[in-house]
């Protein structure tokens, strides 16, 4: 429901500030040989993209050769986490909303009066080139740039020591997408074109009890969930139903755990960014994998054709233009029913993850399958005909020499497509492509 008190007053504020942003752009003109200064307002209502976009920001900022860019950034509530918001604002400066709004609004103005370039605005792409895809494998090379203090660890720790869980516990985060975070978030929203990427947390029950065996305490993470999990105890933690569920312990839990396994969701952007191992289970579209670290291994939801009444390859997803297609509408239309991983290729896959940890040679070579997929998977992305909308510019998208035949396309088109994966270091988990080889046909 729209406040109109609010939306006053915060036009009131912008055309105030507006009243000298003529006077700020001069100077910001006058000083631009020696420092550049850019505007920009922080998305911070999504967990996923906060975390990943602030993240891959500060990496690129610590490894820029050129350190004369003076970036004044801004956020518009809601906010998805205050607490992440508040360790944020140790390493990038926020200022007012307004101040930074109008300065955007009035620059925009002039570029489309005069066409003096955007090298004054911070967009999206330049917080984050890629959205929340780490295309220049910062995490596998840099440490991370967000941390908890000590006395915040502490603090942490504390509140696991009232649920019975040690500090020398070993722990596991369980994402599983429902619809429940952004119908409670934006109940204004029908986010319902997200529906293909949810699951069913029970499918996980057998992994969670093997863990739980194998010394692990596995917290089902969220906010909120449509459902409580059936086979909750002392080492499997239903945190979003739990008494120590807050803003605080949805960071700290994510900070301290061994590794994560996830559904393709936005809170698995945070176990990403403190440098943790994920599993990625019923990850679709296909072509959104997260194959840029060498830390995630990945099982794929299947795409059933209805027509054949069979599960298609990997190169006839890519045929039908389904590789990124982000809504359910899309699979519908091509009569492709999607099937979720069941529990014991879960359970493999997890027992294929843990022997990689307790494996002394960390340098495993590729299994035959492993290499077929990803051969595969390479040229496919290579000479895709579906233009990456994540990675094309406007410009890119109206170039004809870009796109000047799907038979052959050009140098430019092949190095575009692959930017967007940031390279190819991941795993597909062996047991999967062994009990699924129709997908390499």
């Amino acid at each position: 429901m729209i406040n109109f008190k609010q939306t006053s007053m915060r036009k009131f504020f912008i055309l105030f500030f507006l009243i000298f942003t003529p006077i700020i752009y001069l100077f910001i003109r006058l000083i631009e040989k020696k420092y550049i200064i850019r505007f920009g307002i922080f998305d911070v209502s999504r967990i996923g993209y906060f975390a990943a976009a602030s993240e891959l920001y500060l990496c690129n900022k610590k490894t820029q050769k050129k350190k004369n860019f003076i970036d004044i950034f801004a956020f518009e509530k809601p906010i998805c986490n205050n607490f992440f918001l508040s360790i944020v604002k140790r390493k990038i400066k926020f200022y007012s909303f307004y101040f930074v709004k109008s300065n955007v609004q009035f620059i925009k103005l002039i570029n489309q009066i005069f066409d003096l370039g955007k090298k004054n605005l911070l967009t999206e792409s330049d917080i984050s080139p890629c959205f929340d895809r780490d295309i220049y494998n910062f995490y596998d090379k840099l440490n991370k740039q967000i941390s908890l203090t000590k006395n915040e660890l502490n603090k942490g720790y504390e509140l696991l020591k009232k649920i019975g869980i040690k500090k020398k516990d070993k722990i596991v985060c369980l994402i599983v997408r429902d619809n429940s975070y952004l119908k409670k978030k934006f109940p204004d929203r029908d986010f319902s074109y997200h529906d293909y990427r949810d699951c069913d947390v029970e499918n996980f029950k057998e992994t969670c009890h093997y863990l739980s065996n194998k010394g692990y305490v596995v917290f089902r993470m969220g906010e909120v969930a449509n459902k409580k999990i059936s086979f909750s105890s002392d080492r499997i933690i239903d945190y979003p139903f739990s008494k120590i569920r807050s803003n605080f312990m949805d960071i700290f839990i994510a900070y301290i755990c061994n590794f994560s396994i996830s559904t393709g969701t936005g809170y698995d952007a945070l176990p990403a960014i403190f440098r943790k191992p994920t599993l990625y289970t019923n990850v679709i579209p296909v072509g959104c994998v997260m194959s840029f670290s060498k830390k995630n291994t990945y099982l794929f939801k299947k795409c059933y054709s209805k027509l054949n009444k069979s599960p298609i390859s990997l190169s006839k997803i890519f045929d039908l233009n389904l590789q990124l297609a982000d809504t359910s509408q899309e699979f519908k239309k091509k009569n492709i029913d999607l099937i979720e991983n069941n529990s014991n290729e879960i359970l493999q896959a997890i027992k294929d993850k843990l022997k990689t940890f307790n494996s002394k040679n960390k340098k495993m070579s590729l299994s035959k399958n492993q290499k077929l997929f990803w051969k595969k998977f390479i040229n496919l992305v290579s000479y895709s005909k579906f233009i990456n909308k994540y990675i094309l510019t406007e410009r890119d998208l109206s170039s004809k020499s870009l796109i000047k035949s799907t038979k052959k396309p050009s140098k430019q088109f092949i190095e575009k497509n692959k930017k967007y994966y940031g390279g190819f270091k991941g795993k597909v988990a062996n047991s999967f492509l062994e009990k699924n080889m129709h997908f390499l046909k």
